[in-house]
Order: structure tokens, then sequence, then C-alpha cells
């Protein structure tokens, strides 16, 4: 009874301050924007790197024969096989997807709060709750909100630890950012966040201290057993494998081109006060520059060193994704995203503190105003782009399902939607390759073969023409609403 007590006492004096009530008010308020959004999404047609991962998963648990690709980490595909064990249907994931996104504000206002205060972190981890993308992405089973999730809270215990000085923290930050590593490699970009961090700070003194060589070694102990697991399944080093799909065959003029589209971008990812906001945060960050003989000469933590840092987790994924992938996807530079906000919300509050000198009244009104465009602005982006795709790929989805309910559990099905119609016709399933002489073959050495063609994926010319060779029929066809084919399934007459 007495410890119960205790307990409502923490709980009341933890809602006493009111920065918390703020905080749990947030989070309540991203719960729901996300669950109204899963609503909205629940039955929506999974996309092939979705289906990827589900089909991974459902080959851990059941007799399905999907097999694991090196770009693909295993810890998504564990989990998601949990789920399914305990009940065979996407909403589990989902909502655990939702638990990811939403835990991605508390990470982003402690980050705020330790390294700036509490009005900042509010702000920051408001941007994170009502962010499109997040909130898009969140709403896949995809892994780039997760991976992003996992780059905050080891970048939030790494900040701990370099301000503390406490090493338990890093050694939390190791085994965060190495469980995220398992779940999408370029997670790992923050080892690089670390590294520069030490560099620039403490020249080569990092190596002589005891806590890192600890954390190295968990970080190898959680990944070793991936990369040994590599070299079995794939008889190579997986990690370097998975870096070729998507390399650029150019980095150098790759980076260039990519990177100026991103930053093209971020206006219609933030809106333009938002950008604005950041650009101001970004140039109080730039002061360690002018004292940048501070960040070697100083042992002492310093603002300049935190500056320093937040610039750093901002800047290392969206340079590392920009050089290293062969094209602009706005989810893989999410883990940028949290810092970027961050280093907004600081520019919003010079701006706060200067107005407040002449007026209250007025820096009241713009942070209200700011919230409320903000807010309204990123959900009804939101809205906009769910509303969009929520039905992308719902013809590949009808198919699959037609198929399992009317052919035979032998039926071989050919698609260029290889896994979506995997998953929903649970039927064997072959892609179709560039090369016709290649895919006859294959074709051929089947009894009765189903051919699935459709404007969803890119189709070498000669398919087109192919049914009629081969004396196929359409047994079934998905029309637009002016009657063009989006989908036709053939069969062999």
């Amino acid at each position: 009874m007495v410890n119960v007590i205790n307990m409502l006492n923490q709980i009341k004096k933890w809602f006493s301050n009111p920065y918390n009530s703020a905080l749990f008010a947030l989070i309540i308020f991203s719960l729901v924007i996300r669950i109204y959004f899963l609503i909205k999404t629940s039955s929506q047609p999974l996309w092939w790197d979705e289906a990827d991962y589900v089909n991974l998963a459902k080959s851990l648990i059941s007799s399905l024969d999907y097999p694991f690709d090196p770009v693909r980490q295993p810890l998504f595909p564990l989990i998601f096989a949990f789920f399914f064990k305990i009940y065979p249907s996407e909403i589990f994931l989902r909502l655990f997807m939702i638990l990811i996104s939403t835990s991605s504000v508390v990470g982003a206002y402690y980050l705020g709060k330790k390294a700036y205060d509490e009005k900042t972190a509010l702000i920051s981890s408001f941007f994170i709750s009502v962010s499109y993308i997040i909130l898009f992405f969140g709403n896949r089973l995809l892994i780039d909100v997760p991976s992003m999730t996992f780059y905050l809270f080891s970048a939030l215990f790494f900040f701990l630890y370099i301000k503390f000085n406490k090493p338990p923290y890093f050694y939390i930050s190791s085994v965060i950012i190495a469980i995220g590593t398992l779940a999408r490699l370029t997670t790992a970009v923050l080892l690089l966040v670390f590294l520069l961090y030490f560099l620039f700070t403490s020249k080569f003194s990092f190596i002589k201290k005891k806590e890192t060589w600890v954390a190295g070694s968990i970080f190898s102990a959680i990944i070793l057993p991936y990369i040994l697991w590599g070299f079995v399944k794939f008889n190579g080093f997986v990690i370097t494998m998975a870096g070729g799909v998507n390399a650029p065959e150019n980095y150098v003029s790759n980076f260039f081109l990519v990177l100026k589209n991103y930053l093209i971008l971020f206006p219609s990812y933030f809106s333009w006060p938002l950008t604005i906001l950041f650009i101001i945060g970004l140039i109080s960050c730039l002061k360690f520059i002018l004292g940048f003989d501070v960040l070697f000469k100083s042992n002492d933590f310093n603002n300049l060193k935190r500056d320093f840092f937040i610039l750093l987790l901002f800047i290392a994924p969206l340079l590392f994704i920009s050089f290293s992938i062969n094209h602009n996807e706005d989810r893989y530079i999410l883990a940028s995203f949290p810092a970027l906000f961050l280093i907004a919300s600081r520019g919003f509050m010079i701006l706060y503190n200067k107005t407040k000198k002449y007026s209250r009244t007025i820096s009241v009104i713009l942070l209200i105003a700011l919230i409320i465009f903000v807010g309204y602005y990123q959900i009804n982006e939101s809205n906009k782009i769910i509303e969009l795709k929520k039905d992308s790929y719902a013809e590949v989805k009808l198919a699959g399902e037609w198929l399992k309910q009317n052919t035979r559990d032998e039926t071989i099905i050919f698609t260029r939607s290889l896994p979506q119609t995997l998953y929903y016709s649970e039927r064997k399933t072959y892609g179709i390759s560039e090369e016709k002489n290649k895919f006859e073959q294959s074709f051929n050495n089947q009894s009765s073969p189903i051919l699935i063609i459709s404007i969803f994926e890119s189709h070498p010319e000669w398919i087109y023409s192919f049914p009629e060779e081969k004396g196929m029929s359409p047994i079934r066809a998905y029309l637009d609403e002016n009657k063009n084919p989006l989908l036709i399934i053939y069969k062999l007459k």
C-alpha cells in the first residue's frame, strides 16, 4: 500500500511540472493523429518493400519459401514474425509501427531538453509529432521511421555521455545503435557522428578511454552474429553486399545532384516558415566555427560542442545518403529530421526571445501562430498524401486475393509485382526477367502458369505480345474509370 501511495505521489509530482504535462498532452495528441490515420489506412495495399518484409516474416514461421536478400536486415522480419505468430493479421504490425513513431516524440523532447531547454524541446517534439513524412511512412510497414527512432535515442544517450561524462550512457547508446543497425544498415551513420565528434573535440585521446573500447565491444557483439550469418547465407560480407544495392555509378557527381535535390525539396517537406527558422537556427549553430580552436582546447563540455554535435546529427545522414544512393527518396533522410527540427526550434526561440524584449504579447502570438500554421500545414499534407496513396496498388492486392480464391494451391504465377502477389495470393510466384529467352524457358517448364501484366511496375516491351504468342487468354482484368486496363491476368487456353 505504501509503495502504491509513493508511486502516486511521484506521478503527481511529475505532472505538477507544466512541461511534463505538456509533453504528456503532446504524446496523447501524437497517438490520436496516428490512430486516426491508421483507421484510414488499415486495409491499404502493401507496397513492394512492405510485402518483402512481411513475406520474410511469414517464411520464418511457416513453409513459405521466400529467400532473404542482403539488402534486408533481419530484425524487423523477426519482430513481424513474432506478431504474426500471435495473430495472423497486419493490425499488430501497424500498431507496433505507431508506437515506435510516437516514441520518437519522446526522444526528441528529451534531446531538446538536455541540449537546450524545455520550450525548445516541446517545439521540436511537436514538429516531430506532425511531420507529414513521418506520419505517412509511420503508417507503412517500412523500417525508415524505426531507423530514425533508433538513431534519435542512441544520439540522446550519447549526448548524455558527452555532457555528463558518465560511461553507462555511452554503453546504452551503443546497444541502441547496434539494434538499429540490425533494422536498417544506414542507422549506423551515427557511428560516423561519434567518430567526427571525438576527432574534433578530443583528437585521438578517445582511443585511450576504456568506455570507448567497451562500447565498441558491445556494438560488435550485437552485430557479429548478423555478419557471420551473412557469410553463411550469402558467401560474402553482408554489409558491403547490401550497400551495393542502389549504389551510384559515379559517387561524386551523384553526391552533388542528389544533395541539391534534397535541399530544393526542403521547403515542401517543412514549409517555408519552418525552413527559414531552420536557417536562423543553423546560423546560430555555426558559431562554433568562430571558436573552432575551443573544440580542441577545452576538455569540458560547452555550448560550442553541443551545437557541433547537433549539427553533425543533422548533416551526417543527409550527406551519407546523398553520396551512397543513386536517387532521392524523402524517407531515406528521415534520420536528419530530429536534429533539423531541433535546429529550427532553436531558430524560433532566438526569434521569440528577440521579440519578447519589445513585447511579450507579440512573442506569444508568434508562438501560437507558428504552432497553428505548422500543425495545419503538416497534418493537411499528411491527409492529402495518405488519401492519394492509400489505394495505390489496390488492383495488385485484388488480383492476388482473387487468385487465392480461384486457383489451386499448386498454381504458378509470373508477375513483376512479385512480393505483393505472393503475399495476397499465397501461391508460388516468380518474377519476369528482362531477357525473353530466360523467362520463356522458366515459363515453359510450368504446366498451367498464370501471367500478370500491369502498369504498376516496369515491364520489358516483349511481354505485351507474349500472351498472344503463347495462346493465353485474359481471365480477369482491372480497369480505370476510362475503361483502360490497369492489370490483366492471363491463363493458357
